[in-house]
C-alpha cells in the first residue's frame, strides 16, 4: 500500500510542476537555480573607476620647427619639420637638404619628450626621440634604417 500512495503522491505533484520535473530530469538536478551576488566594497569601486587625476592636456608644439642634424656618417643638414598636432598625436611633413618625406609622432602628456617616425623615399625610415630642452627647443638622438648617407645621430630643433 505503501508504494501505491507514494505514487500517487509523486504523480500529485508532477501534475502540480511539471516544469521543475522536467528541469529536473533534463539538467540532473533539482529545478531551482540559485546565483549569488556579491557585494563590493567601496575600495574595490573605486578601483574600477578611471583615476580622479584631472587628464593632462600636452603642451602646443605645433608649427615649424629647424635646426642642424648631427649624422655619425658625417654630414650636417638642417633639418626643417612642419608639425600638426591633435592632442598628443603629432604628424606633419619634414625636409632635408636633398629630401623630405612625412611623418607621425607623438609627444608625452606631461610634455617631456617626443617621438618623431619619419618617412622618406623609397623605404627609407628614421625613428627619433626627443626631449624639450625649453619650450621652443627639441634635442634627442635618430636611429635610420635603409636612407642612403643617413645613419644615426642626434638633432637640436627651435620653433621657428
Amino acid at each position: 500500500m505503501s508504494k501505491t500512495v507514494f505514487a500517487l503522491f509523486a504523480f500529485s505533484i508532477a501534475l502540480i510542476t511539471p516544469e521543475h520535473i522536467a528541469r529536473m530530469i533534463a539538467q540532473g538536478q533539482p529545478g531551482t537555480s540559485v546565483a549569488w551576488a556579491q557585494d563590493a566594497s567601496d575600495t574595490d569601486q573605486d578601483q574600477d573607476l578611471s583615476s580622479s587625476e584631472p587628464e593632462v592636456t600636452p603642451p602646443d608644439v605645433q608649427g615649424t620647427w629647424s635646426g642642424p642634424i648631427h649624422d655619425d656618417a658625417g654630414p650636417s643638414p638642417t633639418l626643417s619639420v612642419d608639425i600638426f598636432q591633435n592632442h598628443s598625436k603629432l604628424k606633419g611633413t619634414w625636409l632635408v637638404p636633398g629630401g623630405g618625406g612625412s611623418f607621425t609622432g607623438k609627444i608625452s602628456s606631461n610634455g617631456m619628450s617626443v617621438l618623431f617616425k619619419f618617412k622618406g623615399d623609397h623605404k627609407c625610415r628614421v625613428t627619433a626621440h626627443g626631449g624639450f630642452d625649453s619650450a621652443t627647443e627639441i634635442s634627442g638622438t635618430y636611429k635610420s634604417k635603409h636612407c642612403d648617407g643617413i645613419t644615426d645621430g642626434t638633432f637640436d630643433m627651435t620653433q621657428q
